[in-house]
Formats: structure tokens, C-alpha cells, sequence
């Protein structure tokens, strides 16, 4: 079994420590003991996620989700030490998968005026 050392700065070069006073509304014990971080290119995901909407209202409709935050974006949070290079095209992808789980959901895949 190979134990990854995640105390070493090398280890967190992406990403940094949130405070808990950044939380949004009550956490009811999920964050407590650990160490939230998010990506410190935060800018990237969020354009990552904009380009996906882009495409998808491009080609079928509307968006009504997105992963969007004035915190930090979800793959941020995710992924804190993702390689920067490859943070957007994550973001891209995560909210392709929520825009598609969204259209499942509601049913909307069966419309005519999507397909």
C-alpha cells in the first residue's frame, strides 16, 4: 500500500486553505477536522464551466444549472490540486455532466424541441 505525504508544501502548490468563516450557511459537522481547500486558479474553472453553458445553449437550449459560486467552483473544491493546465477541461466536462443530469431529470431529453 503507498501512503501519499500530503503534509509537504510540494504536495499543496495549487491550491490553498479556506477558512471556515468563508462557509455558506451551516455545515452541520461535514467539514469539521478537515482541511477544506480550493485551486488558486479558480478563474479557470469558472471559465471552463461558461464555455460548456456556451456550447450547450449553442446547440440545444438554455441552461438552468451551473456549478457557478462566489466562493469557489465546485471542481476547485473537488480537484484543490489539480495541474492548472488541465483544470478547465475538468470544469468543462463536471458541467456537461450536471447540465445532462439535469435535462435527465426533468425530463426534458424526451422533448421534441431539444432533441
Amino acid at each position: 500500500m503507498t501512503v501519499i505525504d500530503t503534509s509537504s508544501k510540494e504536495s499543496h502548490r495549487f491550491s490553498s486553505v479556506v477558512h471556515p468563516s468563508l462557509y455558506i450557511g451551516p455545515t452541520y459537522g461535514l467539514c469539521e477536522g478537515l482541511e477544506v481547500r480550493l485551486h488558486n486558479e479558480n478563474e479557470l474553472d469558472d471559465l471552463g464551466v461558461l464555455m460548456a453553458q456556451q456550447a450547450w445553449r449553442g446547440t440545444v437550449q438554455k441552461c438552468a444549472h451551473t456549478s457557478l459560486s462566489r466562493v469557489g467552483n465546485i471542481v476547485s473544491l473537488c480537484f484543490p490540486n489539480c495541474r492548472p493546465e488541465r483544470l478547465e477541461i475538468l470544469a468543462y466536462l463536471w458541467e456537461l455532466g450536471f447540465i445532462q443530469d439535469d435535462m435527465v431529470d426533468t425530463g426534458a431529453w424526451m422533448k421534441s424541441e431539444v432533441c
